[in-house]
């Protein structure tokens, strides 16, 4: 994806991150930035672990496993919604 990423963070959220298949993990933690996307390339290096979708903000909370992700998802969501109604009054 190539566009315009945001210089604030929304926020952040942790998560334990499978290693190997023998249970190891490594606890993460990642900073999460708004992206105002401009192309989306038609391959990219995960094209083949992952699936793109271009879906609402609250349909992509659903799809979200994360807790502290998802909230962070919701919440961006209703901020941006607001901030469209005070632009179209």
């Amino acid at each position: 994806m190539r566009g315009k990423v945001s210089a604030k963070s929304i926020g952040l959220f942790t998560y334990d991150k499978a290693l190997d298949e023998n249970g190891g993990v490594a606890p993460c933690e990642v900073r999460v930035y708004p992206l105002l996307v401009t192309r989306q390339s038609e391959t990219w290096p995960e094209c083949e672990q992952r699936i793109a979708q271009w879906v609402e903000p609250t349909k992509a909370a659903s799809l979200v496993k994360e807790p502290e992700l998802k909230a962070l998802i919701t919440a961006f969501a209703k901020r941006i919604a607001k901030a469209a109604v005070k632009w179209t009054a």
